[in-house]
Formats: C-alpha cells, structure tokens, sequence
C-alpha cells in the first residue's frame, strides 16, 4: 500500500513501526505530538510504501448504551475519513488500516469490523469516482475470521486460499466498484514480530501487485 496508517494512539504499535522504518522517520517525528494531531512522514526503510500516516484514535471509555456505540462508530468513522480525505488528495492509489480496537482496547471484533467496512463504503459512495485499494491489516486470527466473514456476506473473493487464514484474501464488491484485502501474518509468532511481519506482507504484497 503507498500509505501505511497507524494508530499513534497505540504506543506499542508505533515504536515498532518507528524501528522499521529507521532514523529517518524518528526524526521527523522529534517534538510532535502523536497522541493529538495527524502526522505525515516518509517511510524511512519500508520503501514500498510512499508515506506513513500517524493518526490518534482512542474509543470511548465504556461501551454500554447506544449511545457509546454510536459514539464509537463516530470515532472510527472520523480516523477512516481523515486517511482517506488524506489518500485522495495526495492522490495515492492505495491505503493500509490497522483493525484498530481489537488488541489492548478489547471491543469486540464483530463491532469494530462491521464500523470499519460500513464506513469505507460509505466513503467510496461519497467519491464515487475514486479508484483505491483498501487493505485492513489484522493480527488476531479470531479478528481475521469476523473480517473474513463480513467482507463475504456483500463481496466475491477475487483471491482464495486453502485455509481461512491465509496471508492475503482481496474481495471486489459486487455493488461498488472497489477493491478490500484483508491481511493476516503467523498467530504462532510474538507480538512484536507479528506487527513487523505484518508490515512486511502488506508492502510486499503492494509491491508485486
């Protein structure tokens, strides 16, 4: 993907993408506050992609009422639409978004999946003239299959594999013209490897694409 999104507001996430991609990018990040404003960079290292995108999100604090839900879809909704407004106007082809809520927060997939992919929906509604490939980078097996199993429900599989969870699956809606990966990496591996695999599939998949 040309542009990597990475929640800012995860610090475990960002100090391991900020090791990848090498001093660089570090330094560009030196005195600027990840945790409140959108950040561009280069990508330092990771060289298939253009530009990394540092975006803070954090849910609500509890998530009982409707209302907390519908103010969680808002705060998705917002981190999407920013990246996206971001892609479009740096005119870039592709985007990377991690399932953001699903490690250290622990909401439930099924919520955040079903926002995450009705919100990039309606955003290729809205630009219906764009052409962008969107990849959602997903650690968790349990997360890959509730992905898995939405993006199934209003998409053709392009790309099949022998098991649910292969590296890649990329899906062509049948309503809108637009394109979703889902990406996995190895469940049996660390934490810190698993983000930097992950990494590696999505820019190694972009590039020979």
């Amino acid at each position: 993907s040309e542009v990597l999104v990475i929640c800012s507001s995860s610090t475990k996430l960002c100090d391991i993408v900020i090791k990848a991609a090498g001093k660089q990018v570090e330094e560009e990040l030196n005195g600027k506050d990840r945790t409140k404003n959108m950040i561009e960079t280069s990508v330092g290292n990771l060289k298939q992609a253009k530009r990394l995108l540092f975006l803070p999100w954090t849910p609500p604090s509890k998530l009982v009422t409707n209302q907390d839900i519908d103010a969680l879809r808002q705060s998705i909704s917002t981190f999407i639409q920013q990246a996206i407004q971001y892609t479009i106007q740096g005119k870039f082809k592709s985007i990377a978004f991690p399932a953001i809520g699903c490690g250290g927060f622990g909401i439930s997939a099924d919520i955040i999946a079903t926002i995450m992919i009705d919100t990039v929906r309606e955003q290729f509604i809205a630009n219906p003239t764009i052409q962008l490939m969107i990849t959602f980078v997903v650690q968790q097996s349990n997360v890959f299959d509730v992905f898995n199993a939405k993006l199934k429900n209003t998409s053709t599989a392009t790309t099949t594999a022998s098991d649910s969870h292969s590296p890649s699956l990329s899906y062509l809606s049948n309503q809108e013209k637009f394109n979703i990966n889902l990406v996995t990496c190895n469940s049996n591996i660390d934490i810190a490897k698993k983000l930097l695999a992950t990494m590696e599939n999505i820019l190694t998949s972009s590039f020979s694409s």
